[in-house]
């Protein structure tokens, strides 16, 4: 029974050592300004205000919001140096290629989330969920990484003393 609680600690404390999340006044006066003049949408106004989430990863800040019906992700170096943008979308929006790509291949099915991503180490590339299926697209289109989404599982554990 020891050995199983100690693994599970070791295991929660892990994964929470990645990416944890913070609040506001923990991220670096550098990360903030590069969002806010970067996104200058998301800064509250007094009609609409938007809700930043901070989450601290390994090396970077991820801002996570919602404005618009659709989710918003930007990632930012302590440095307060741009790395990502991740934005949901509506499937209406994505290339004409990736669109005959999901009709090709996925003709019974329709896309229940769609996400366009800008980085620094590629320009623009898609992601599509559709069916149990998470596919990658690069800038031009070209299906680049199909494979199963995750599933989310809660494994239990037995004891027997």
């Amino acid at each position: 029974m020891k050995k199983i609680t100690a693994i599970l600690i070791i295991v929660l404390t892990s994964s929470l050592i990645n990416a944890q999340s913070i609040k506001e006044a923990y991220v670096p006066s550098e990360v903030k300004a590069t969002l806010f003049t970067k996104y200058k949408e998301i800064i509250v106004d007094k009609i609409d205000t938007v809700e930043i989430k901070w989450v601290k990863q390994k090396i970077s800040y991820r801002a996570q919001y919602h404005k618009n019906n659709e989710d918003h992700w930007v990632t930012i170096d302590k440095q307060g140096n741009w790395l990502e943008t991740r934005d949901q979308i509506e499937t209406s929006a994505l290339p004409n290629t990736v669109t005959g790509y999901l009709k090709d291949n996925y003709p019974d099915q329709k896309p229940s989330a769609a996400f366009k991503t800008e980085s620094t180490s590629c320009s623009v590339t898609y992601e599509v969920k559709i069916g149990t299926a998470l596919l990658h697209f690069d800038t031009y289109g070209n299906c680049v990484k199909p494979k199963q989404a995750k599933k989310k599982t809660v494994k239990s554990v037995t004891t027997v003393n």
